[in-house]
């Protein structure tokens, strides 16, 4: 974890594609946050996505390289980033409609784009989801 000195507080972590890395990210994210007095139900909602953009990649990018996690905390929002190294994705063909009450998966991003404030997801050289969750 990585905490700016100077500039707006960061964290940044690097994840192997495994999903037994996640929930010790979460704790990790988590103190962060905590420790900077954001509001619980914004803490929670950024937990959900950062974990969500997280399991996609560890299920989908198909790469051999880590994940690439980042926050950052401004006096208005949160702003999260996770990036894989993957072959990418037309995510611009992805349904916008809820999923299947009883899938088995196909939650994570209709999840982020409900949750989140701006979700924007870049996907030619593996897939970058950027988010954000304005502070109130």
């Amino acid at each position: 974890m990585v905490a700016s000195r100077s500039g707006p507080p960061r964290f940044e972590r690097s994840l192997p594609l495994d999903v037994s890395a996640l929930p010790g990210a979460r704790r990790q994210l988590q103190a962060f946050l905590d420790g900077l007095d954001v509001e619980r139900d914004v803490i929670d909602v950024v937990l959900l996505c950062v974990q969500e953009a997280c399991k996609n990649a560890v299920c989908h990018s198909g790469s051999g390289e880590s994940i690439d996690v980042s926050i950052t905390l401004d006096d208005d929002a949160v702003y999260a980033v996770v990036r894989d190294y993957g072959g990418g994705f037309d995510h611009a063909r992805l349904p916008h409609r809820p999923p299947h009450p009883l899938s088995a998966s196909g939650r994570g991003l209709f999840l982020i784009r409900a949750l989140m404030d701006q979700v924007e997801i870049h996907g030619s050289s593996g897939t970058e989801v950027r988010m954000c969750k304005i502070l109130a």
